[in-house]
């Protein structure tokens, strides 16, 4: 079992960021620490979105779990709502010796969400030098690096200080794939293109990814079995019809 903190929105509606990743990562047996970094009416690709800061909350609970000594083996990072919570989640990270997944939260299908504005990717990208672990979409990568091929998204985060880069959603010749880069190498994971899209799913193959790297902290493996996962969920969600704009994953838990 390992101490994990989720820092990330939690929703209203919708099966998205911590309600998308709290489930999963239970599932596979660790204990959680979540932390939100807002308040979200529903999942931020709908047209509109009601936003409550929480940074008050934020700053105080993380002041408060200093006192209490909380330590954690793995620390996620997913929506960041404004400048002043990257710094304050910037000082305590420099305190904590957790490893760091860091999932830029900003956009998808070549746009940013509506909600985001170009003050909160530069934001993000203070954020990417703090990252042993970034998994953003093409999308998100191409806005952080100002590049719009995947190797160059990814070589040019590694400039920027990520140790390891995650790629996700990434297409060459109407093959879809995630792209890997470490110190090791690079891997592409191919996966099956779906009929439709359903929110959330960024946030279940990253706390999938966590969970299996948290096994044998092995990346490559981490993302084929996440890959995998997260292939099946999609398909149980499509193969019975069910009228959802997002996986159920409380109810395909077994699946994992």
């Amino acid at each position: 079992m390992k101490n994990i903190l989720l820092i990330n929105d939690m929703p209203s509606y919708g099966r998205v960021a911590l309600a998308a990743m709290a489930p999963i990562l239970t599932k596979y047996g660790h204990s959680l620490y979540q932390l939100p970094t807002a308040l979200i009416s529903n999942p931020f690709s709908y047209e509109k979105v009601e936003i409550l800061d929480t940074t008050s909350y934020l700053e105080k609970t993380l002041e408060n779990w200093k006192k209490l000594g909380f330590q954690y083996d793995v620390i996620a990072i997913g929506y960041l709502f404004s400048k002043e919570q990257v710094e304050i989640i910037r000082e305590y990270l420099e305190e904590q010796e957790s490893f760091v997944f860091f999932d830029p939260i900003m956009g998808d299908h070549g746009k940013l969400y509506h909600s985001v504005t170009e003050e909160q990717v530069e934001t993000m990208k203070e954020m990417v030098a703090y990252a042993d672990v970034i998994i953003p979409n093409l999308t998100e990568g191409s806005f952080l690096t100002g590049e719009k091929e995947y190797r160059r998204i990814a070589e040019k985060l590694r400039e920027m200080g990520a140790k390891n880069v995650i790629l996700t959603s990434c297409e060459e010749k109407n093959q879809y794939f995630n792209y890997i880069v470490t110190d090791e190498g690079e891997e592409k994971i191919y996966y099956e293109k779906f009929s439709r899209g359903f929110g959330g799913s960024g946030d279940m193959f990253s706390a999938l990814l966590i969970g299996e790297w948290c096994k044998d902290q092995r990346l490559n493996s981490g993302v084929k079995i996440g890959t995998e996962k997260m292939n099946l969920l999609m398909e149980k969600t499509l193969e019975e019809g069910e009228n959802y704009d997002i996986i159920p994953i409380e109810k395909y838990i077994q699946w994992i």
